[in-house]
């Protein structure tokens, strides 16, 4: 329970760094206007966002595994939200790397 708490506080972390590093949405309007925004990721936030999913892929993946290892009855609990967090991180690392 203590760790699916902390992957998912790290995946608000993540959320941040993806935030505050993603290069900038222009619209019309603020071309218009002429204003400037960043055309590439930062480089740092890019990196430890890269690096944070990765870690917490595995650190979710070995959770799971050892929850389906350590169940004794058919009718323990699955894990829905940990189940959730490796789609949404995969899905994230899929994306960030193509």
């Amino acid at each position: 329970m203590a760790v699916n708490i902390a992957l998912w506080l790290l995946m608000l972390v993540a959320v941040t760094l993806y935030h505050q590093g993603r290069p900038d949405v222009m619209t019309g309007l603020q071309e218009y206007w002429g204003m400037t925004g960043r055309d590439e990721w930062v480089e740092s936030y890019y990196t430890w966002l890269v690096r944070l999913l990765q870690f917490c892929l595995v650190v979710s993946l070995f959770t799971f595994y050892l929850r389906i290892k350590r169940s004794r009855r058919q009718q323990d609990y699955l894990g829905v939200n940990l189940i959730f967090l490796i789609v949404i991180v995969a899905i994230s690392l899929f994306t960030l790397l193509v």
